[in-house]
């Protein structure tokens, strides 16, 4: 079984998936903001995995595949595919290689931790 964060939350089924080198956690004041309307689960990428091999991972698509097979065990359907960087690609990937139906949407400028400034306006410096 693929490891991962269930946050709760009321709504439609929204899966993060997150980039490289950041774990579920990282984004947690987005996730607080979106609970409201979206039910949110995040798993974890093979990178993160305990006795994980990252550098045997060749291209997107056993990470690809991990989504789908991770949609599958949990019997997610239909949901919503939100990915900063890695994340976004995989999500992506999914979508046009595999032909499977997930509106996914790629957060690009984002850094964890300074979700409510971007949501409540407040000025950013790491652009």
């Amino acid at each position: 079984m693929i490891p991962f964060t269930d946050f709760g939350g009321q709504g439609l089924n929204l899966h993060f998936m997150h980039a490289n080198g950041y774990p579920p956690a990282c984004y947690l004041p987005l996730i607080d903001l979106l609970k409201n309307q979206y039910h949110i689960s995040a798993m974890d990428l093979r990178p993160l995995w305990p006795r994980s091999q990252p550098r045997g991972i060749g291209d997107w698509h056993p990470l690809t595949e991990d989504f789908q097979l991770f949609l599958d065990e949990q019997q997610i359907s239909p949901v919503i595919g939100v990915g900063h960087s890695m994340g976004g690609m995989i999500a992506a990937t999914l979508l046009a290689v595999f032909l499977v139906p997930v509106f996914f949407v790629v957060v690009r400028k984002f850094f964890p931790g300074h979700a409510r400034k971007h949501v409540e306006g407040e000025e950013s410096h790491h652009d």
